[in-house]
C-alpha cells in the first residue's frame, strides 16, 4: 500500500481489440481433436470507469470448429452488444455436421451477474470424443433450455431429449444400442423422464432425478434396471445378469 491517495482519473474512454485467426488447437488445456479458428473484433467506450456506462459490440467476424472431423460454424458474424452494464447476444447460431445450436439473451456483468439467455438445438452426441476416447457415441440429442438466476446459482428449465443413441466401451465391453432418454430441467433439478435401451444383448431402463446444490449435488435418487444383460468377465467367462441399480 503506498502512503498517499492517488484518485482515480475518470472520464470518458474507448477500446478497440482484435484477434484475426486464432488457431483454437494451439489454445492451452484444449482437447486433442478439437480445431479451428476464431476471429473476434471488439469496440467499447465509457463516459467513466464503471461498468454500466461501458457500451460497445464484440463481433466474431469468424467462429469455425471441427470436433475430430465433425463441423460446426456460425452462417454469420456472431454479435455481443454491451451496454448498461448488460452483455446482450443479439446473434449466436453454428450450424454444421454435429447440429445446430441457437443461442439469444442477457448476462448481467454487475452485482449478481443475472442471466436470461435461452438456448435450443440439434446435436450428434459423438461430440464426446472431445471429451473423452472411452466411450464411443453416435445419436442425435434436440434440446431446448432457459437459464435464469445468476451467474454464480443458475437455475434450467427445459428438456434435453436423445434418440437411437449408441453408446461403446471397449473395456469392460459394452454396448449400448436404440437408446432413448429424455431429461426435464426444473430449477436445480434434473429429471430423468424417460431412459430406455438395449445393453449387452439385454434391456436397460431407469428414472429418478438429481439435484444440484451450492458446489454440486445436494440430493439424487436414481434407479437403473437391467436385464438378460451380457458380461465376459472376469476370466472371460460369459454369463446373463439382471440387476437394480438404486443411488
Amino acid at each position: 500500500a503506498l502512503p498517499v491517495d492517488i484518485p482515480r482519473r475518470g472520464g470518458p474512454a474507448t477500446f478497440t481489440a482484435a484477434v484475426q485467426g486464432l488457431d483454437v488447437a494451439q489454445v492451452p488445456g484444449a482437447p486433442a481433436g478439437l480445431t479451428g479458428r476464431i476471429s473476434v473484433d471488439a469496440k467499447m467506450a465509457a463516459t467513466r470507469a464503471d461498468l454500466t456506462a461501458l457500451e460497445g459490440n464484440v463481433t466474431f467476424p469468424e467462429l469455425q470448429l471441427s470436433f475430430n472431423g465433425l463441423t460446426l460454424n456460425q452462417q454469420q458474424a456472431s454479435t455481443i452488444a454491451l451496454t448498461g452494464g448488460v452483455a446482450r447476444v443479439q446473434q449466436f447460431t453454428l450450424t454444421g455436421s454435429v447440429g445446430t445450436i441457437t443461442a439469444t439473451g442477457t448476462v448481467g456483468l454487475t452485482g449478481e451477474r443475472p442471466i436470461a439467455v435461452d438456448a435450443k438445438g440439434n446435436l450428434n452426441i459423438a461430440a464426446v470424443s472431445v471429451f473423452t476416447d472411452v466411450v464411443r457415441a453416435e445419436g442425435d440429442t434436440t434440446l431446448q433450455i432457459a437459464a435464469r438466476g445468476t451467474v454464480a446459482a443458475p437455475e434450467l428449465n427445459g428438456f434435453v431429449n436423445l434418440a437411437d443413441a449408441t453408446f461403446v466401451v471397449d473395456e469392460p465391453t459394452i454396448a449400448a444400442e436404440n437408446v432413448a432418454a429424455r431429461l426435464d430441467l426444473s430449477g436445480r433439478r434434473i429429471s430423468v423422464a424417460r431412459l430406455t435401451g438395449a445393453l449387452n444383448g439385454g434391456t436397460l431402463a431407469g428414472s429418478g432425478f438429481i439435484e444440484l446444490g451450492t458446489g454440486g449435488i445436494a440430493d439424487a435418487a436414481l434407479d437403473v434396471k437391467l436385464d438378460d444383460v451380457a458380461f465376459d468377465a472376469p476370466l472371460d467367462l460369459r454369463s446373463l445378469s439382471d440387476a437394480t441399480v438404486r443411488l
